[in-house]
């Protein structure tokens, strides 16, 4: 159910890259985990591509310097993920996937579809009503009208107060 284009081959192309950058290193089986880490580190820096683009990443949230502020980063990059995706597919596939027991992203398209949200595809098939320029014109023309209305009303109403403290005053 993801969009075309989505990297189904991720793991694969982060495992060759990682094989890339890893070439001819001979002692890899005496580094322990942090040793091997900064390793590919010290050589995703100057490599190109996918791995890169990972470390940079990280470096960036690890500037944040608060662990809850870098996972509530990645937790809201998460959601516009799921929600974006959910949203963009067709209304069918996810039908189709709860005859099977469901995807995940079908229990998101219904969350949104109870909490009122709406999805890209209900967005394209609203009907966009267009008046004429005439018809625009004169519903301009009728809400002028009646702000004239109401503020005449408003002075009258003013006036006529103003009056009865006049009656109330000449009585006295």
């Amino acid at each position: 159910m993801l969009l075309p284009g989505s990297r189904r081959n991720l793991f694969t192309v982060a495992y060759d890259e990682l094989e890339a950058v890893l070439q001819g290193d001979d002692d890899l089986s005496l580094l322990d985990e942090r040793g091997l880490t900064l390793k590919i580190i010290s050589k995703a820096e100057s490599a190109e591509g996918f791995i890169q683009d990972s470390w940079v990443l990280a470096r960036e949230l690890m500037r944040f310097g608060d662990d809850d502020k870098m996972w509530e980063v990645i937790k809201g990059v998460w959601i516009e993920m799921l929600c974006f995706c959910a949203g963009r597919c067709r209304g069918y596939l996810h039908a189709k996937s709860l005859g099977s027991g469901g995807e995940f992203l079908s229990y998101i398209s219904l969350l949104m579809s109870h909490a009122g949200l709406e999805t890209y595809a209900e967005r394209q098939q609203r009907v966009q009503l267009r008046l004429p320029k005439e018809a625009r014109q004169h519903i301009v023309r009728v809400n002028a009208m009646k702000r004239e209305i109401q503020e005449a009303a408003g002075n009258m109403m003013e006036r006529a107060a103003g009056a009865s403290a006049e009656v109330q005053v000449v009585i006295s």
